[in-house]
């Protein structure tokens, strides 16, 4: 008589248990890892375009003209991992879409992005739009238990060191300092097509660091600067020391950059902490540190010292011929932007082709300079309103400086900012991961405390 093989003991099925958690447990980590890499590579060179930076090396040349190489796998693994986290969190309802005063708005953009899409092509600037949602449910889902805040603290601060440190060696160089092969552009101060700003009679190179433009490198530092500011009361050891050199690097990287819309969004930003601090300081009788308000103070007012005439020249545009042109594109291009949308008001005239649209409408049209009008020349009034809810949504409730001030004040820089530049949006590479990282703040436990003794 042939016996059954017994059942599987406990000691078995506790093993093929334990097998499967470690497993899911070392892929969780690695896509966390994934995750880093992917973000330090992005924000710390000049991707965008698909013919530079670390994504295109050791790559072939799509039809498109874009260079692919093996580093820009990551998106997709990333996108593989996140599905996986998202099969295994809806077993135990721990999914998580973030925020709805962020979410119901995105999902109003992302219907109208889709739609246009579907009605002329997947082109880049939805895959950029879909790389947002990949970084956005990113830090929401990947990390919902114990998050590894000081590998994304480090990430940051790296980035900002490294921009700094490549932008301030630009401006006193007035030249780039040979990182092509990082997307730094070639930089001189009377090249064609250069951001500069006068010194006296003397064209004087706006710093760039590793980024298409001077503006972008100046938001780019704002908004990792206004994160991890709140971070420095939970870091210890060499990373103490690295946040440290990052904020301090951070504000001369700004200053460096010149960019008018960072300074502002930077100030904005500064004063939510500091009307945080002192909202928790009649509440709770915790006096805030007088350190924010001394950088504010002392390290513009140095920079102002030794580099009074680009600083005049840059905030007094009367009589600054460069000034005036750059101000009179910008008061040409917002009507051109009103226009358009009033003539496609349903459909708008298609993501990315506001500069092909508005030629037609003047043949020196540029790009215009304030994103609710960008985001609605191109998607339309729905485009619009969606736009104008998602960046007013987050900020309609009460308890915002005693519950979610880092989040407010990256926000409240942002909103600045795309009043006044063409970014950030979701629909670039930095855009879509800066913004990705922006909103997400409003639906995870970002560490750091507001006031306290540093």
């Amino acid at each position: 008589m042939i016996k059954s093989a017994p059942p599987a003991t406990a000691v078995t099925t506790a093993r093929n248990w334990f097998t499967h958690q470690t497993l899911s447990a070392w892929l969780l980590t690695g896509t966390r890892v994934l995750w880093l890499l992917f973000l330090l590579l992005a924000l710390l060179s000049h991707s965008d375009g698909g013919q530079q930076g670390p994504f295109t090396w050791g790559g072939f040349v799509l039809s498109g003209g874009w260079r692919v190489g093996p580093l820009a796998l990551l998106p997709p693994l990333l996108a593989v991992g996140l599905v996986r986290q998202w099969r295994q969190a809806r077993r135990t309802d721990s999914w998580s879409w973030g925020a709805r005063r962020i979410t119901l708005p995105l999902a109003g953009v992302t219907l109208l992005v889709v739609v246009d899409g579907v009605a002329r092509g997947w082109h880049t600037a939805v895959l950029m739009f879909l790389l947002f949602w990949l970084v956005y449910l990113s830090l929401i889902n990947l990390f919902p238990q114990q998050p590894p805040w000081h590998g994304l603290i480090a990430v940051m601060a790296l980035v900002i060191i490294l921009q700094t440190g490549v932008a301030l060696a630009q401006f006193g160089l007035q030249r780039e300092v040979g990182l092509a092969w990082l997307g730094e552009p070639v930089l001189a101060p009377f090249a064609s097509g250069i951001s500069v700003v006068m010194n006296g009679e003397t064209p004087w190179l706006r710093a760039y660091g590793l980024n298409s433009h001077p503006n972008r490198l100046g938001w780019k530092l704002v908004l990792l600067w206004l994160m991890l500011w709140p971070c420095r009361h939970i870091v210890t050891g060499r990373l103490r020391v690295v946040v440290w050199l990052a904020l301090l690097g951070g504000m001369a990287g700004i200053l460096v950059s010149l960019s008018r819309s960072a300074w502002l969004a930077w100030l904005a930003g500064t004063a939510v902490y500091l009307l945080a601090d002192w909202v928790w300081w009649r509440r709770e009788g915790v006096r805030p540190s007088p350190l924010l308000p001394a950088l504010i103070l002392t390290i513009p007012a140095l920079f102002m010292l030794a580099y009074a005439p680009l600083v005049v020249g840059r905030l007094s545009p009367p009589g600054n011929t460069l000034e005036l042109l750059s101000l009179s594109e910008r008061l040409r291009d917002a009507p051109l932007a009103w226009q358009l949308m009033v003539n496609h008001p349903w459909h708008g005239v298609g993501l990315g082709q506001f500069r092909q649209a508005a030629a037609a409408l003047h043949p020196q049209a540029g790009l215009v300079h304030v994103t609710p009008l960008l985001v609605g020349a191109e998607l339309g009034a729905p485009g619009f309103l969606a736009w104008l809810w998602l960046l007013a949504a987050p900020l309609l409730r009460r308890d915002l400086l005693l519950n979610f001030a880092p989040p407010t004040a990256v926000w409240v820089a942002i909103l600045l900012i795309s009043l006044l530049q063409p970014e950030p949006t979701p629909f670039t590479l930095q855009g879509a991961i800066l913004f990705g990282l922006a909103a997400a703040l409003w639906s995870v436990p970002w560490p750091g405390g507001l006031g306290g003794r540093d």
